[in-house]
């Protein structure tokens, strides 16, 4: 099998330092995404929990994430740095590869991480033709990941189903209301909204996604709204009340007890966690 340049799509590569429990920002609360994510432990070392079960992080290790896997990050003393790899599997034939990729892999030939390098000096020198490059050094790694996971994931029972993974035949109008709220979460979307354009009942309406996506309508409104707003700080000068407004939130002082209640930082903590190192972004 043969993988084209379309297999994939980076999103970003993000290098971060996450300090130790005694200084502010201590960790990120638990949170997942709707995208790949790939952690590699630069230096230091933490705990890395994921879906409730603790893994200790060492330094050359790398953490794989699929998409609505639970997952935070934080240390037991100084600091943990590492490069984070957010992308999106295009390809059917890779994600059937990936379902039992292995959660942990030491990088004992430092190939993951020359990869990663390679892929950062890339990102910031943007020379010709740099975005399929970028894709082709993110496909040959995560192959060389599925071969060193190879043995190691046939004697790893089967993890817990992703928040989202689809379990059965649901009504086509659930379906349609994610999509629709995926498309225009960053305008104002009330469950009344959602009721009468898919035309159910509020009720049933938020009972059918909800145990579709273990998760109600509104809930996931926000949750996109705070994972654009969390990309924002991290790859803009913009103002914390720009930022709010950008992201689709009602109002700066709403936005602010929200972000601190799902991260258990500021939105200015966050953004600070976040200055010591770089993000790189691929799909803007």
């Amino acid at each position: 099998m043969i993988m084209n340049e379309n297999a994939i799509q980076v999103h970003a590569v993000i290098k971060c330092k996450y300090k130790n429990k005694n200084t502010p920002p201590k960790a990120l609360r638990e949170h997942f995404h709707d995208f790949y994510q790939l952690v590699y432990i630069v230096a230091g070392g933490g705990i890395i929990s994921i879906d409730g079960k603790d893994t200790e992080a060492k330094e050359g290790e790398v953490f794989f994430l699929k998409p609505y896997v639970s997952h935070s990050f934080y240390c037991k003393t100084g600091a943990m740095t590492t490069y984070e790899l957010k992308f999106d599997i295009l390809s059917p034939d890779l994600e059937t590869i990936m379902e039992n990729y292995p959660v942990k892999v030491a990088d004992e030939t430092n190939a993951v991480r020359d990869i990663l390098l390679s892929v950062i000096s890339e990102g910031n020198n943007k020379r010709s033709y740099y975005e399929p490059v970028i894709t082709l050094y993110v496909t040959q790694m995560i192959y060389i990941l599925a071969r060193k996971g190879e043995c190691l994931s046939k004697r790893q029972k089967p993890g817990k189903k992703p928040v989202f993974e689809d379990t059965g035949k649901e009504p086509t109008a659930i379906e349609k209301a994610k999509q629709y709220i995926e498309e225009n979460y960053l305008e104002k979307i009330t469950l009344h909204d959602l009721a009468v354009r898919f035309m159910l009942s509020e009720a049933h309406l938020c009972r059918k996604f909800t145990k579709k996506f273990h998760m109600s309508p509104i809930k996931y409104i926000n949750f996109l709204r705070l994972e654009r707003a969390k990309e924002l700080l991290a790859a803009t000068e913009m103002t914390i009340t720009e930022v709010s407004e950008a992201a689709g939130f009602n109002g700066i002082h709403y936005f602010s007890r929200y972000f601190t209640k799902m991260e258990k930082l500021t939105p200015y903590e966050y953004r600070a966690a976040l200055r010591d190192g770089f993000i790189i972004r691929f799909d803007t």
